[in-house]
């Protein structure tokens, strides 16, 4: 055990990321944008990148969509049109995941009625 002051860092989970939103200048079509903010403690280490989880309304369950994403934005591509998709983030350091994931955000995959 080290004390106060002798140089020890103590490591902790990273929070999970806050503020997960539709990043509507993104999203249109089968593309889905995603924007949201680093929790506000990161453990003693820098976030290195994000995982972003997706649960489509015809799946069982969430699935890894995109691991190593290295900033507080993403564009996602491919969705089927008609589907809701929800998704979630969760952030990483050196030390491990964020016990937690973001909040959830639902999003129609859709285009604008002609």
């Amino acid at each position: 055990m080290s004390q106060e002051g002798n140089g020890a860092v103590i490591l902790t989970f990273p929070d999970h990321p806050i503020n997960l939103q539709n990043n509507l200048e993104v999203t249109w079509g089968s593309t889905i944008g995603l924007t949201w903010d680093q929790g506000p403690n990161n453990g003693g280490k820098p976030v290195i990148d994000y995982s972003i989880f997706v649960f489509a309304s015809n799946n069982d369950g969430y699935i890894l969509h995109q691991a190593g994403v290295k900033s507080t934005a993403a564009t996602l591509e491919g969705f089927m049109l008609g589907v809701t998709y929800t998704f979630k983030v969760q952030s990483r350091t050196e030390f491990d995941f964020s016990v937690g994931f973001s909040n959830e955000v639902a999003i129609l995959a859709a285009m604008n009625p002609s």
